[in-house]
């Protein structure tokens, strides 16, 4: 959002890199669908394209992935982490989801579900764009107090 919309939000990141040891492509993420699969590979971090016919399964079940670049993920019980996200047309509106567990070879054993892919998210209507600024405007209010309330003490 332009701070000239919206004088109460201006949302910053800052990334500080300090080497870096080698740079890795991976696939695009054509489909709602895809999502990122992060694991510990030999000691090292690995990051992989990944997507499976349906999300939906919660914790105690398994989801099967595929890697989009064609490859195995071979799970070998490690700790994996998988995220994904789908914007509206307009990029108001963001659907994020993920999945975190162990990887058995092509299955995601699931200890924690949050949200699911939305094929196709609409952009909102009037009054949910209304009531979605407010909520926003009232929540970085509500954090600007209670950090000058920190500050004060």
């Amino acid at each position: 959002m332009a701070r000239r919309e919206n004088w109460w939000w201006m949302s910053r990141a800052v990334v500080s890199l300090v080497d870096i040891d080698r740079v890795h492509s991976i696939p695009p993420r054509t489909r709602p669908s895809d999502a990122l699969l992060v694991r510990e590979v030999d000691a090292d971090v690995s990051v992989d394209v990944v997507t499976a016919a349906d999300w939906s399964g919660g914790v105690g079940e398994g989801v099967e992935l595929w890697l989009r670049d064609g490859r195995d993920p071979d799970g070998v019980g490690e700790a994996a982490f998988v995220f994904g996200h789908h914007a509206s047309p307009d990029y108001e509106r963001w659907e994020r989801w993920s999945r975190s567990g162990t990887l058995d070879g092509q299955t995601l054993r699931v200890t924690a579900a949050d949200g699911g892919p939305d094929p196709d998210p609409r952009p909102f209507g009037l009054f949910e764009r209304l009531r979605n600024h407010r909520q926003v405007e009232r929540a970085c209010r509500a954090g600007i107090s209670a950090a000058e309330r920190r500050l004060v003490r």
